[in-house]
């Protein structure tokens, strides 16, 4: 028999987190409540809010219960690339693909919506997928839920003073300097912004480390420069 599985919202346990400081007090509307399977329990409810201003809104949650060691459990699934948004059928096939069925879904992160790169932390089968920090929940392999503020740093040690902070499977920006991808990010890095590319591997047929990068020019002169001062910038890394 398949394994039955949920995915539980960081984002939701977020929106809290990030409410409770403005909401001065808050009144039950209703909920409604049902039994997906194995004793788990969707719960969907709404509360009337009033801020601090006097301001009234309803407040809508998406809660789901369920026991531990149960069948139906809780797991992290990001398809095969971090790279581009899935819709929900497409994260079905998947999960289906591994043995999975699933009984319910919902987005475990907030997101850049134009790539699909979390701004969180994402890390599945105890293997680090994307760095980052920010309110999260992780599920055990019992069905145990973690929830806290992890942080996750991926430091360059290159000789100088301090390590250099590398952020690690996220999208390029003119803030964030350096960046380090795996193969769990996608097939290129689709970045829109110039810099230096750096391919690091290792070698096939021989026992060391093999670097491979590209520079741009408006001709070949202008190439080959930059070519000679990546280089250069490089040495104390590789060294």
């Amino acid at each position: 028999m398949k394994n039955k599985l949920k995915q539980i919202a960081a984002s939701i346990l977020t929106l809290a987190l990030l409410a409770v400081p403005v909401l001065a007090a808050a009144e039950s509307v209703g909920s409604n409540s049902l039994n997906v399977a194995d004793g788990t329990v969707y719960t969907y409810s709404t509360q009337a809010v009033t801020s601090d201003s006097g301001k009234q809104t309803n407040l809508h949650e998406n809660i789901f219960t369920y026991k531990k060691e149960a069948q139906v459990r809780p797991v992290v699934a990001f398809g095969t690339t971090l790279y581009g948004t899935s819709p929900m059928n497409k994260t079905i096939k998947t999960l289906e693909e591994q043995g999975y069925s699933m009984v319910a879904g919902i987005n475990g992160s907030f997101f850049e919506r134009s790539t699909g790169i979390p701004y969180g932390i994402v890390i599945t089968n105890s293997i680090l997928r994307s760095g980052g920090s920010a309110n999260a929940v992780g599920f055990l392999a019992d069905g145990s839920a973690v929830i806290g503020d992890p942080e996750v740093t991926v430091t360059l040690d290159y000789g100088g003073d301090t390590p250099l902070l590398v952020n690690y499977n996220k999208a390029m920006t003119t803030q964030n300097g350096v960046l380090l991808y795996s193969q769990d990010y996608d097939t290129r890095t689709k970045n829109t912004i110039e810099g230096y590319h750096v391919i690091v591997r290792p070698s096939g047929t021989e026992p060391k480390i093999k670097v491979y990068y590209t520079t741009l020019g408006k001709d070949l002169a202008e190439a080959e420069a930059e070519k000679e001062k990546l280089a250069e910038a490089l040495k104390p890394i590789l060294a």
